[in-house]
């Protein structure tokens, strides 16, 4: 009796070791079928873009200080909101100290906003597909397929449309490469949750609730092979519909890369928190995706091929260009003089060579 309790005391130990880093294993029996899995994550997204629209606000975050030397670490509070209704976007962001940013897609048209700037293009702006970080949490694609029309905007975004470049999004990722994706065979607890575990060998492992209709619990995700990126973990869910669970707040982890110090490389870089303020589906106001056009700044339109400066409303222009004159005048006299001495050394340089060629060939 004693020998047989020695023996098995290394594989109890090895078995919790494995359980703690995995998850604890609470049921053997098979799990669904990696279609069916596709299927469901199908459902969720389709459940909320068919909604009349989209709209979610919520608190970010982010700590540097596991940084590398010499990286810029200040990232102030924000609250954000993404929305969405049909084929139009909608992104703000609102710096606790101060500054905003707001950006939209309507009528194939794409407007950012910052205090004194705005900048009108015919391809929706990048922000739209990036700074998502709350439905980022759940990997949800929840993008209408708008097709990018700059060659050099398709090049950026890997792709013809405006979220081909977003690879981590599900289940788009697991079709993309299913023979790469496979099911482990048991259901773990992960936190309390009973998860399925789906995986691509060293590049994605995904934990899906299997009682809170399939929620991502926990993803760690690979930009390269065996070369971890970020890992998302989430918490708080709660039923936004019948069937249909969403986080309230949501923790990612991201990993330095080759390019840090080899001390830090695979180690925690960054982490960002996001908490849910407001989730909603009621039907948003067509004004909702319309940018109020700056009072004062630079626009730039891409679409007509220009770019002017707007002015307060009421302001005397012809007082503001008296003010300005002077300084106008000492800017085109500074750029004219440097023009001059540009000219002026490369005529000497000329004059220099042809004075060595008449002098080498004169000896």
């Amino acid at each position: 009796m004693f020998t047989m309790v020695k023996a098995t005391i290394p594989v109890a130990i090895g078995a919790f070791v494995f359980s703690c880093a995995t998850g604890l294993v609470v049921d053997a029996a098979p799990p669904p079928s990696l279609d069916s899995v596709i299927a469901r994550l199908e459902s969720n997204t389709a459940r909320i873009v068919s909604q009349p629209s989209w709209h979610f606000r919520y608190h970010h975050s982010r700590d540097y200080s596991h940084a590398p030397p010499g990286y810029l670490t200040t990232y102030e509070p924000r609250e954000i909101v993404n929305a969405g209704k049909g084929k139009w976007l909608f992104f703000s962001e609102s710096i606790e100290k101060g500054g905003s940013t707001q950006s939209s897609w309507k009528n194939n048209i794409s407007i950012r906003r910052r205090p004194t700037e705005m900048i009108i293009t015919p391809d929706p702006d990048d922000l739209l597909f990036s700074r998502t970080h709350y439905t980022d949490l759940l990997a949800l694609n929840l993008f209408p397929v708008i097709q990018l029309l700059s060659p050099d905007i398709k090049k950026l975004r890997h792709g013809d449309t405006a979220a081909a470049f977003r690879v981590d999004l599900l289940p788009e990722a697991i079709k993309t490469n299913i023979n790469d994706y496979q099911l482990r065979p048991d259901v773990v607890d992960i936190g309390g949750h009973r998860c399925i575990v789906v995986e691509r060998p060293e590049r994605d492992i995904i934990w899906l609730d299997t009682d809170k209709g399939f929620a991502l619990v926990k993803r760690r995700f690979a930009v390269q092979e065996n070369k971890w990126g970020w890992q998302v973990e989430n918490s708080e869910f709660f039923e936004l519909m019948p069937g249909l669970w969403m986080p309230r707040i949501g923790r990612v982890e991201r990993y330095h890369s080759d390019k840090s110090p080899p001390a830090m490389r695979g180690t925690v870089r960054s982490i960002e928190i996001s908490k849910l303020i407001e989730a909603r589906f009621t039907e948003l106001p067509d004004s909702f995706f319309d940018i109020k056009p700056i009072d004062e700044g630079l626009v730039v339109d891409e679409i007509r091929g220009m770019s002017y400066t707007r002015y307060p409303p009421g302001t005397n222009m012809i007082q503001t260009l008296a003010r300005r004159g002077p300084d106008l005048i000492a800017e085109n006299w500074r750029s004219r003089a440097l023009r001059y001495a540009l000219l002026a050394a490369i005529g000497l340089c000329v004059v220099g060579i042809v004075f060595q060629i008449i002098r080498r060939r004169s000896t």
